[in-house]
């Protein structure tokens, strides 16, 4: 018996580990919102890439101003949405 409990745990989309049915959807939620932060850092991403693009295929950039605006846009998106994001707190 213990076995099959085991494989019906490992296959199952939800286990709850305590008797809080809200839990589950207290996951949801954080889950969608993880999304929509993963949203909208790809489309801030797509933006400022996109400028730095045109900048440089119009010669406005170097290709190693360019590419140095690129990398430190990566880095400074991720530390601004993990600064101020809710799901560091609510963990």
């Amino acid at each position: 018996m213990c076995e099959r409990t085991e494989l019906a745990r490992q296959t199952s989309d939800v286990v709850l580990l305590k008797g809080k049915l809200y839990a589950v959807a207290e996951t949801r939620q954080l889950a969608q919102l993880a999304m929509s932060t993963i949203h909208s850092n790809i489309k801030l991403t797509e933006y400022i890439n996109s400028g730095i693009m045109l900048a440089a295929a119009m010669c406005w950039l170097s290709p190693a101003v360019s590419a140095l605006l690129h990398n430190a846009q990566h880095w400074s998106c991720l530390g601004a949405k993990l600064h101020r994001s809710p799901l560091i707190t609510a963990a």
